[in-house]
């Protein structure tokens, strides 16, 4: 059996754990169930189900394939193979697998036929043509690789001090000694001192070399040592990778996107968190909120390496994110549920004041993802949670939960011509909407 976490990337982590709540815990319960059972499952629609199930079928067809494999491969390997003779080596077979074979064993699979492959159970033929052509390949490198080394002689130290010089050649011949009469002089002119002068177009180069963006990483570029014959680092060579934002802010908004899932995660299971967490967003959004023109925003969340896709409540599906400005409405949205999560705290500890102010934050923070959500332009798909009318009308609905929670608190206080007219107003504009 084989746990269901294994495939918890490719049907979510939540989705996985409550599986595992209902005694779906491995991967050949999930491939056996059916879509009644997995709709059964909060957030889990049809489409999501049928997904599952193929993944889970799929993975045990890869496992299955992947043991049938070992097992051609322990039959072919031979029982005593010394270390003069034949060397082992890896050979990637197929995907992530690398199995420890012989030379013996590459050579045989070089030199076999393709029907005799595909008659063993679950290989085709389109797959045993693969495993031949990866085996000569292997076997041609391993070619060059030998003829390289038959060709390149490095000399040690120890060999350059035994070959010696003969001894004609190392003494050096004695000269005789010239007269020069004394009415001769000689004249001492200035030596002049050699000055390297750079060319303007190569000052030009050199400084455009200097002036490398922070979006530069550094190559280590290799010589080989003649001491041990092993590469060695000599020098770094400036390598360009063209990214949107440079390596720091990158790593900077993968930072701020993890402290934030851990935010979303800590709402979902209703435990507290620091006031403080909140901003966090604030600076998520501060750096993603930038004019992108025409790049391409599918290529720079690839580069960022985060999430692009976000569980819609209402519409129970998973909706892929394409814009950048709508990732900052979503972060948003998470920020209203945190305020309003925050006010009903401080409600429950009959902080009144502490309570309005984070109702009347929520409102503020859902009426500003509205405005992000209205002004993404490459979102296909934007749900119903974060749609431009639903995120209005919460901001509304928290603006009138605000205004109620300041009419009982001038009600505690016994000022009741305030809370009069606060409730007049909140009544007043119910009856207008």
């Amino acid at each position: 059996m084989h746990s269901i976490m294994q495939i918890a990337n490719g049907i979510g982590i939540l989705n996985a754990e409550r599986m595992k709540q209902k005694g779906i815990d491995s991967i050949e319960k999930l491939a056996s169930s059916t879509v009644e059972d997995l709709i059964k499952l909060d957030g889990i629609g049809v489409n999501n189900a049928k997904m599952f199930i193929e993944i889970a079928k799929k993975h045990l067809k890869s496992i299955g394939t992947r043991e049938r494999i070992q097992n051609i491969i322990k039959k072919n390997k031979s029982p005593s193979i010394s270390s003069n003779e034949m060397k082992a080596c890896d050979l990637m077979i197929f995907g992530m697998n690398r199995h420890k074979v012989s030379l013996e064993t590459i050579k045989k699979l070089a030199s076999s036929n393709e029907e005799d492959i595909s008659r063993l159970k679950g290989i085709e033929i389109s797959n045993a043509k693969r495993y031949i052509e990866i085996a000569n390949k292997y076997l041609e490198s391993m070619r060059k690789e030998e003829r390289s080394e038959d060709i390149v002689e490095i000399v040690t130290l120890k060999q350059k001090e035994e070959i010696k010089l003969p001894n004609e050649l190392a003494i050096t011949p004695k000269l005789n000694k010239v007269s020069i009469p004394g009415k001769l002089k000689v004249k001492e002119y200035p030596q002049k001192l050699a000055v390297k002068t750079q060319h303007p177009k190569r000052e030009k180069r050199y400084q455009k070399k200097q002036d490398i963006d922070a979006k530069s990483t550094m190559r280590p570029s290799y010589g080989i040592d003649l001491k041990t014959g092993k590469k060695k680092i000599t020098s770094s060579s400036p390598s360009i990778l063209k990214t949107f934002f440079p390596l720091e802010t990158m790593q900077k908004i993968r930072f701020l996107h993890y402290k934030i899932k851990n935010l979303e995660e800590a709402l979902w299971k209703n435990k507290e968190f620091f006031s403080s967490e909140l901003n966090y967003i604030l600076d998520y959004i501060k750096v993603l909120n930038v004019n992108y023109k025409s790049q391409s925003q599918i290529k720079i969340l690839k580069e960022l390496d985060i999430s692009t896709s976000f569980y819609d409540p209402i519409d129970k599906k998973e909706i892929r994110i394409w814009d950048l400005i709508f990732e900052c409405s979503r972060v948003l949205w998470i920020l209203a549920q945190a305020y309003s999560f925050l006010s009903k705290q401080y409600e429950s500890e009959n902080l009144m004041e502490n309570a309005i102010v984070a109702m009347v934050e929520c409102s503020k923070m859902y009426k500003t993802a509205a405005y992000f959500s209205a002004a993404c332009t490459r979102q296909e798909d934007k749900g119903f949670t974060l749609s431009v009318e639903n995120l209005e009308l919460n901001s509304e609905e928290s603006r009138i939960l605000a205004q109620s929670l300041a009419t009982t608190s001038e009600e505690n206080k016994r000022n009741y011509s305030m809370a009069a007219n606060l409730s007049a107003g909140s009544v007043s504009y119910t009856h207008l909407t």
